[in-house]
């Protein structure tokens, strides 16, 4: 995406306001496209409904229309009479 000359910014805190006080809360947008596209990146085999659920509640609190889940599932390597 930086290559295409897209603006593209990683690790985005998502700032959360209740009852009048800014908390960090930890939240925060995996990448962020342009300032309006949220990529949200899982190193899970599936998606789940939790992970929707995250996606929709960042696009919420950020305020975003446009966002994108991309799941990379990861597998170990296994060595012989490796514990997993």
């Amino acid at each position: 995406m930086l290559e295409s000359g897209l603006s593209c910014v990683s690790q985005v805190p998502i700032p959360v306001t209740y009852k009048g006080q800014t908390l960090d809360c930890g939240c925060r947008i995996d990448i962020l496209v342009e300032d309006r596209l949220m990529m949200e990146l899982k190193s899970v085999d599936d998606l789940q409904r939790v992970h929707e659920a995250q996606t929709l509640r960042y696009m919420k609190l950020a305020n975003s229309a446009q966002a994108l889940q991309q799941c990379a599932p990861q597998r170990w390597p296994q060595t012989p009479g490796s514990l997993i």
